[in-house]
Formats: structure tokens, sequence, C-alpha cells
């Protein structure tokens, strides 16, 4: 058992996942923003325009937003932008789908082995990932900023998304008198 010497000494393997988890998260609230982004500039475009398709995958979308700036002919920074954020996409299948092991060096730093098995075409694909804890710190800063830069030039080419139909969902909590009244006195 790898026990850590000292009760309040945290175990280094516990510490190397928590941060590997956590720069994943970060990673993919990049994404997530990023793709929230896409699919609004891309509702908004089809309200006005009923030729462009919402298809339900993240990558059509990217697709049809792509040919819906490109049938405009004014969003050239635009459509590079979108492209540019497009390149972090093999990252994005690795930490939505692959499978991290933890390593640690003997000074005590990290590195994730990401493995991903895909099925393409009735054929297996697998795929490996090794990233350090610099290597990813550098990702998380690139991908923050392309994903910020990927917003602001959308926010440029679209209104702001019209809510007139968006109904507020209100979940009822139990207040401490109503609690009262079910608790045994």
């Amino acid at each position: 058992m790898n026990a850590p010497a000292h009760p309040l000494t945290p175990d280094p393997f516990d510490s190397a996942t928590a941060a590997i988890n956590a720069w994943r998260g970060r990673c993919l609230a990049s994404f997530t923003r990023a793709e929230y982004a896409i699919t609004e500039a891309l509702v908004a475009i089809a309200e006005g325009d009923a030729t462009v398709s919402l298809p339900h995958l993240v990558g059509q979308r990217y697709a049809a937003l792509l040919t819906a700036l490109r049938q405009r002919g004014d969003a050239a920074a635009t459509i590079e932008t979108i492209d540019a954020f497009q390149k972090h996409d093999e990252l994005r299948s690795f930490l939505c789908h692959g499978v991290a092991s933890v390593l640690l060096d003997r000074k005590g730093g990290w590195h994730a082995v990401f493995t991903l098995v895909r099925l393409l075409r009735q054929k297996v694909d697998r795929r490996t990932l090794l990233i350090n804890a610099a290597e990813a710190d550098t990702i998380a800063v690139e991908l923050r900023r392309d994903q910020q830069r990927l917003e602001a030039k959308l926010r440029t080419i679209t209104s702001p998304i019209n809510t007139r139909g968006a109904k507020l969902q209100i979940v009822q909590t139990h207040t401490r008198s109503a609690l009262a009244d079910t608790e045994p006195g």
C-alpha cells in the first residue's frame, strides 16, 4: 500500500490525478463555450435564412456555420477564427472520449497518457496522447485564448439571440417553514 508518510501529506498520485482532471475540466469548459457560441451563431443566422441547417452533431454545426458564412461573403476573419479553433478538435476527442493513465516521474511531475479508441469505416483506430504538466498548462492557455477569440468574432456577426419564445423554468425549492411542517415535532 502506498500510504503517505504523514496523515496530512497528500498522496502524490492523488494530487496528480486531481491536477489532470482539473486541467481536463478547464479544457472541456473552453470547448463547451466555443460549441455553445457556434450553435448560437448558427441559430441566429438560420432565423434569417431558412436554408441554413441545424444539425445535431457539433462537427456538422461547425460545417453548417462555415457554409452559411461563406455564402454571406462578409466574414473571412470569422472563418479564419473558426478554422483556428477547429485545430483543437483532436484534443477534444482525447479529452471527451479518451481514458487517462497517470504517471509520476522521479521529481513528482505528472504525465498523462490518454488512450483513444475510435471506430472508423469498420476499422479500429487506436491513438495515444502523452502530456506533461507544463505542456498541459500551455495547451489550456492556447485553447482558452482561441475560444475567447472565437466568441468575440461570432458576436460581431450575429445579433443577440432572440429569446421571445423561451420560457423560464424555476425549480421549486423547499423553504425552511415547508420542511418544518413535514418534520416530526
